[in-house]
């Protein structure tokens, strides 16, 4: 593990420089991403807005606040859900802090575009390697594209529209040290995309099927952890009506 941190934080201060396109000339920080260095659900945006190019952290402000509701609404941890279910005293940075031990947040461009527009195509390009990279060094059990750009930054298939291939899974391929390593995409729509829609109440909303999604993704990580450790299957969810 300390070897892992150490590689990780060496790929944290060479990306800190980055120079590979024009949002350096503007930006204020890299948002290089943060969280447990062997997560098993690394979990990728498209671009740092304003507010995370202030801070530094990728997932900040109402669509990272939503985005840690969903993961402590599927959580396995008691603390996680007490946190989260705490309404009098609730405690957003606590709520991160605990789920930063459990998954990986990062985004595909480390750099904010101004009037936060999409990253342009060599944008992205210029951050791939840092993206494959970590990749490489966390090595997830799933990834989950947060967004359009995410997905297909990720897989390649620029056509795809993510209100249609939401929940789908995807296969991507990394270069390895030796061989090409393979590692299964989960399509996610944005929070933000879902924090401007509103839309979460009835089952059919788009922000409950997210939620599946969500719980579809972590089903897949248990199954993993019962089929390679022999792990009991924990209890997820949230109960109907709550």
């Amino acid at each position: 593990m300390q070897d892992k941190i150490s590689r990780l934080n060496a790929l944290y201060s060479y990306w800190s420089q980055c120079t590979r396109c024009p949002l350096a000339n503007e930006r204020k920080n890299v948002v290089f991403g943060y969280g447990h260095p062997s997560a098993p659900v690394l979990i990728i945006g498209e671009a740092p807005g304003g507010h995370e190019d202030e801070c530094g952290n990728p997932f900040v402000g109402d669509a990272g606040l939503l985005l840690d509701q969903y993961l402590a609404m599927v959580s396995a941890n008691p603390e996680v859900r007490a946190v989260a279910g705490d309404k009098e005293n609730f405690n957003p940075k606590l709520l991160r802090d605990l789920l930063r031990n459990e998954y990986f947040f990062t985004n595909i461009a480390a750099c904010h575009p101004p009037e936060n527009r999409d990253p342009n195509l060599k944008e992205i390009e210029a951050c791939m390697p840092r993206v494959r990279e970590l990749i490489y060094l966390i090595d997830p059990v799933i990834i989950l594209a947060v967004g359009k750009i995410a997905l297909t930054s990720l897989t390649g298939k620029k056509a795809l529209s993510i209100t249609q291939v939401r929940g789908n899974l995807f296969d991507i391929e990394i270069p390895g040290r030796t061989v090409p390593l393979h590692y299964t995409v989960m399509a996610l729509l944005h929070t933000s995309y879902l924090c401007r829609m509103n839309d979460f109440k009835q089952d059919t909303s788009l922000g409950a099927k997210t939620y599946e999604d969500f719980m579809r993704a972590h089903r897949i990580l248990d199954e993993y952890n019962k089929h390679h450790f022999g792990i009991d299957i924990p209890k997820r969810g949230i109960p109907r009506g709550q």
